[in-house]
């Protein structure tokens, strides 16, 4: 199938509708939970471009690392840890307009890296 009209999308007025994805605040579980590293492909959002009725969808995969420093505490001291990252990437997979795939080029990537990475606070 083939798209069979033209769509001018202004990026920068996209309201959020949907999505299965980690924020910046998850990192922390997903490195714990995973032994210092996880990577999540089939991470996906989806946005309405102001003034349209269309839909614009992202997959992308996302990869984190990082460990935990703790202190066991002391008598004086209680004990604690502190999350370091080491590493957040994310790579475009797939980009859909009204569920219709998109090539990539290589400018639409680094937009739409943009646009993940905002959203998900990096």
């Amino acid at each position: 199938m083939m798209l069979e009209q033209t769509y001018e999308i202004d990026f920068g007025q996209l309201a959020f509708k949907d999505g299965d994805f980690r924020n910046y605040k998850d990192f922390s579980e997903l490195v714990y939970t995973n032994n210092g590293s996880a990577c999540l492909e089939e991470e996906w959002i989806t946005y309405i471009p102001k003034g349209t009725d269309s839909t614009i969808s992202i997959e992308y995969t996302l990869d984190v690392s990082g460990y935990f420093d703790e202190c066991p505490g002391d008598y004086w001291t209680p004990p604690c840890s502190e999350f370091c990252l080491e590493e957040a990437s994310v790579s475009i997979n797939r980009f859909f307009i009204d569920d219709f795939e998109v090539e990539l080029s290589e400018q639409m990537e680094k937009i739409l890296l943009g646009i993940v990475e905002k959203n998900i606070g990096m």
